[in-house]
Parts: C-alpha cells; sequence; structure tokens
C-alpha cells in the first residue's frame, strides 16, 4: 500500500483507488468479497486513452480481473499488472 500512498502524493487528482479483501480485518471500511464488474464501473474511471488500472495479486486473481477489465470496456493497453514474485511491474 505504500507505493498506492505515494502515487496519490504526487498525483492526488488523478489517482482513485478502490481496495476489496475477502476476509477484512477489524474496521476495515473499503469492500469486502470478490472484485465485480459492479465495482470496477462504480469506483474506477471508465476507459479511456488517459486511463490505467493497476493490479496487483495472485494470478489466479490477476486472471480473473482481466476477464472483468475487458468486459467493463477495457482493453488490454488500459492496465497494469504488478508481479508480486520478483516486484518487478511487467505490461499485460
Amino acid at each position: 500500500m505504500k507505493i498506492l500512498s505515494t502515487l496519490h502524493d504526487q498525483i492526488p487528482s488523478q489517482k482513485r483507488c478502490y481496495v476489496k479483501v475477502n476476509n477484512p480485518p477489524l474496521g476495515w471500511s473499503e469492500g469486502v468479497g470478490f472484485v465485480e464488474k459492479y465495482d470496477i464501473i462504480n469506483h474506477l474511471v471508465q476507459p479511456s486513452d488517459n486511463t490505467l488500472v493497476g493490479m496487483c495479486g495472485p494470478p489466479i486473481f490477476e486472471d480473473a480481473m482481466r476477464k472483468l477489465l475487458l468486459r467493463a470496456g477495457f482493453n488490454a493497453s488500459q492496465y497494469y499488472s504488478f508481479a508480486e514474485s520478483d516486484h518487478v511491474a511487467t505490461r499485460v
């Protein structure tokens, strides 16, 4: 989450962040459960040439997210996958 905080500090008006977890800690105030198309449409920006969605998580999560983003109208150049295994961002 540190990288998200850094991005927010650098470009607060150009970044939106929505976090959804399956097993939230006590006091969690964001989303709970699996990410759905509704979450993308209502919590992120609409697809455009100026939009980039970043995501990180296990491969099964990233596969599901790619499918959801495509169904929500994004194309492969509009999302970015952070590979946890090697801590290097890779373009999908």
